[in-house]
């Protein structure tokens, strides 16, 4: 089952980081600099570098991963301006909207209904799409307590700008990660291997300091249906049109259905733009999704 394989070993992991804070409490900005400047950076780097692409899968991830960064944006703008959010919780949950957790979560979903053609899929989605919605995600984590100015400086500042640029590069000019040496490559990808899971032990750790107002709740509920419900539904005929079907078409929608991802509550805490909500959107959308996407896997004829 899911719930055993994937949703119960990660909530161990975070409650982990909650028990920790909760004994031996400590600065949390010292693992978002360590996710921010190295994790994140080269778990980016080495998931476009050991991912092969054909030229026609690229260009339909690539063309998918922009329509639901555009589309999950825009909700969330859309939400904020609704729900008249502050500046700081108004970045929190753009943020939060475009991060997704497709990495474990929406890797073993696609492996367990897809197999491994629909785990492959969904991994090299994820780093496509990480492409576009991480730079998008920093800027409006660092737009909530700073100007336009400031916030694109913060941008320019951050490592997973150049990793994504540089890797790209390299596939374009035909290179993998096997062509480069390992003295690179190894380190690399340690660094990665370490994003998730000292992602999940911050986030256990933001919760044991979690203070929650009462307009929160409605920010909560506007989330969990701009990440689970409204990017599939709006999606699906996009798929269509652009040619995608079978295996990759629900594989793609799977990933759209995604909950917060944790990498979210590290953007925000660098930033100050409210990492306490977002990490209960990560909580709150991880135990939705546990439904939406089970409808989700029925429709599609995966279940």
């Amino acid at each position: 089952m899911a719930f055993f394989n994937v949703v119960l070993p990660i909530f161990l992991v975070i409650l982990s980081g909650y028990v920790l804070q909760r004994q031996r409490p400590m600065d949390t900005r010292i693992l978002s600099s360590l996710l921010m400047y190295l994790f994140v950076p080269a778990l980016t780097f080495g998931a476009i570098l050991n991912n092969p692409l054909s030229r026609g899968d690229f260009g339909l991830l690539t063309t998918f991963a922009v329509a639901l960064t555009i589309l999950s944006w825009l909700l969330a703008a859309l939400g904020s301006r609704v729900l008249k959010l502050d500046p700081r919780a108004s970045a929190a949950l753009t943020t939060g909207s475009l991060l997704m957790n497709t990495v474990n979560y929406g890797g073993s979903v696609a492996l367990f209904a897809w197999g491994e053609a629909g785990f492959r899929t969904a991994i090299v989605f994820s780093a496509i799409h990480y492409v576009f919605a991480g730079p998008l995600a920093i800027y409006a984590s660092a737009r909530g307590t700073r100007d336009a100015r400031e916030s694109l400086h913060a941008l320019l500042r951050q490592p997973l700008l150049y990793a994504t640029a540089s890797a790209l590069v390299l596939r374009l000019l035909g290179w993998e990660a096997s062509d480069l040496p390992g003295i690179i490559m190894k380190p690399v990808d340690l660094l990665g291997q370490a994003n998730i899971p000292v992602a999940l032990v911050l986030l256990g750790m933001h919760l044991a300091g979690m203070r929650l107002k009462a307009q929160d709740f409605s920010a909560l509920a506007l989330l969990g249906l701009v990440r689970l419900v409204i990017p599939p539904l709006v999606l699906w005929p996009v798929l269509a049109w652009i040619g995608a079907d079978g295996v990759m078409r629900d594989v793609l929608l799977a990933q759209a259905a995604m909950p917060v991802a944790v990498t979210a509550v590290a953007f925000t805490s660098e930033f100050d733009a409210r990492p306490d909500l977002v990490g209960a959107s990560v909580i709150t959308t991880t135990l939705a999704s546990l439904v939406t996407v089970t409808i989700l896997l029925e429709l599609l004829g995966a279940a």
